[in-house]
């Protein structure tokens, strides 16, 4: 049984399908479960999927233990999508406290429940005291002007953490998320964001349903032929774009730019994964786990003590 809100659905209600991306590598099976695991489970290439008769799709998070920004982000666009097109989701809420009131605290419990999404019991109410030094909440960025609003929550918090310098720099790089996910993307949902300082670094998330990487580079002739994963390896290159046009240094800034400042970058778009850390400068591309569009996570190393205080 799975209650949402005062009503209740027999599992064995529910529609079951498989969305167009997962059902390609996977079969035309029922349905699937989709295994969030038990620590930042989209920083990884791979989730366990596996055949259900239960429901359309399942996110099964009952072992969630530990969140970024990037699962936060990526997890409402990929659960929105599917509403759109009209599938049944159920989300399998974490047995850990902690998780489970973090997901509600960054508001992706609000906005699933807006778009139709089921749960397997009913979400706690928790306390929402002023949190604005060090996190935002899950938003949708439909717009320019949202675009906008979202950079400038971002820009006042960074700068009680990092010198108005490097405030900006961080800015910018996420104004280069921003750009790119609401100009190329075409998310038949919007755009996610999210942000979360930790002790000693930022993560900003943003994430989109859109058609990808590799589907806005293939408008490009030279890029036609390049699979999900070549594309991110192209995407970061200088000079690369889905035009013609001399154009296409937005997420090889962004990449440079934070590595600037001791972050890493992390890239999923459709089944590509890329990764890219200070270390050594390393990259890394390899497949993974399908999603709808494109997500993207930025963490960069802020200092122990706050700008106002630092010696």
């Amino acid at each position: 049984m799975v209650e949402v809100g005062d009503r209740s659905f027999a599992l064995e209600e529910v529609v079951v399908s498989i969305p167009s991306t997962l059902r390609q590598r996977t079969g035309a099976i029922s349905g699937v479960r989709i295994r969030l695991g038990s620590n930042e489970p989209l920083h990884f290439p791979y989730m366990s999927i596996e055949e259900t008769d239960e429901a359309d799709v399942i996110f099964d998070a009952a072992h969630l233990l530990f969140t970024s920004p990037l699962d936060l982000a990526a997890l409402t666009s990929w659960a929105s999508a599917l509403r759109a097109e009209d599938r049944s989701v159920l989300l399998v809420l974490p047995h850990q406290t902690s998780a489970l009131n973090y997901l509600v605290r960054m508001n992706v419990i609000l906005h699933l429940d807006r778009v139709g999404v089921l749960f397997d019991r009913a979400a706690p109410s928790i306390q929402r005291n002023d949190q604005s030094r060090v996190l935002i909440e899950v938003r949708c960025v439909a717009d320019p002007s949202d675009a906008e609003a979202f950079s400038q929550v971002a820009l006042d918090l960074l700068r009680q953490h990092i010198s108005g310098r490097d405030a900006r720099v961080a800015y910018k790089i996420l104004g280069e998320l921003l750009d790119n996910a609401t100009t190329h993307a075409k998310s038949p949902t919007g755009v996610f964001a999210c942000a979360q300082v930790y002790r000693h670094e930022l993560e900003l998330a943003v994430a989109d349903a859109g058609i990808g990487i590799q589907a806005h580079l293939s408008r490009n002739p030279k890029y036609r032929l390049a699979d999900e994963v070549d594309a991110l390896e192209y995407a970061l290159m200088p000079g690369v774009s889905g035009t013609s046009e001399p154009r296409g240094n937005g997420l090889p800034d962004l990449v440079d730019m934070t590595c600037r400042y001791g972050g890493r970058v992390l890239l999923r778009s459709q089944a590509g994964h890329a990764l890219v850390t200070t270390v050594n400068n390393r990259r890394e591309f390899q497949s993974g786990t399908p999603i709808p569009g494109t997500c993207a996570a930025v963490r960069i190393g802020i200092p122990a003590t706050p700008p106002g205080k630092m010696p």
